[in-house]
């Protein structure tokens, strides 16, 4: 067991003393200075950089005695100018005035049985002419006397017999019966009484017969 020790264990060394020799210590000496001069040099290195600015200040909150010191001065409103109206609008209503009604004459039935008569008296002597005129003006438009030929023409009108005159307002109604002739199947043409509705208007002077 101790020769095994012996031979696994390596025995101590002795080292060197340090060596005595004036040319080692020179040596050690420059190497010293020269590594303080290093260090003299970065660190005035480090304290000749410039130091960073500060940045300014920003003032973000307003304290109240700052709100206070700043008088707020009212606006007074410049006046409006309103254009004037062009066309100024009245508020009240607009009457529209009505013409006043015809008044019918007291003897207003008289006066149209008289007039169908003589119209149904030109028919009968085929005067379709004269006929003609008895219309007012609105009917006579895009009508003729050629054309009430023809519608009665047919019939052969000898007379009419007027009944029933009714008026209200400024219209006056009257039943006509006409004698004609009319033809029947398998009998051929007779006579017989033809009914009409007849409408007469006045218009303040006359009456004028008006067309269905």
């Amino acid at each position: 067991m101790q020769i095994l020790t012996q031979q696994f264990i390596e025995p101590t060394r002795a080292w060197p003393a340090p060596s005595a020799d004036p040319l080692a210590k020179v040596c050690r000496s420059l190497l010293s200075l020269t590594a303080f001069a290093v260090a003299a040099m970065l660190m005035s290195s480090v304290s000749a950089q410039p130091a960073a600015p500060k940045s300014p200040e920003i003032k973000t909150s307003v304290s109240v005695k700052d709100a206070t010191e700043t008088p707020i001065r009212p606006v007074s409103p410049s006046p409006m100018t309103v254009a004037s109206d062009p066309w100024p609008v009245s508020d009240a209503p607009t009457e529209v005035s009505e013409p006043p009604a015809a008044t019918l004459p007291s003897d207003a039935t008289a006066r149209v049985a008289a007039l169908a008569a003589a119209r149904w008296n030109a028919i009968a002597a085929n005067q379709y002419e004269v006929a003609f005129n008895y219309f007012s003006p609105a009917s006579k438009e895009g009508y003729s006397a050629a054309d009430l030929s023809k519608h009665w023409s047919q019939f052969m009108p000898k007379s009419a017999r007027v009944q029933d005159t009714k008026c209200s307002g400024e219209v006056c109604t009257i039943m006509v019966f006409v004698d004609g002739s009319v033809r029947l199947p398998r009998v051929g043409f007779t006579q017989q009484l033809i009914p009409s509705i007849e409408r007469w208007a006045w218009n303040g002077a006359t009456f004028h017969l008006l067309r269905k």
